[in-house]
């Protein structure tokens, strides 16, 4: 498995940048799963609060897992 150090250690060093903008933005304590779809925006900054069902967004993931169950 291969890893990109700069990519991983990038998405960190913006992670409480960008889940603090969040806080500002919402005005209220983020559940987990919002701090982490804010933390991967395409965008860099949340500038707008996302409503489910109502916005479409484009995420930005540093990993993707999957599963796959065979019989």
């Amino acid at each position: 498995m291969t890893f990109d150090i700069k990519m991983i250690k990038k998405v960190y060093e913006n992670k409480t940048i960008r889940v603090d903008k969040a806080h500002d933005l919402i005005r209220r304590s983020l559940a987990l799963i919002e701090k982490i779809l804010y933390n991967h925006l395409w965008h860099s900054m949340p500038s707008q609060i996302l409503n489910r069902g109502v916005n479409y967004v484009e995420f930005a993931p540093d990993r993707v897992a999957f599963q796959i169950v065979t019989a």
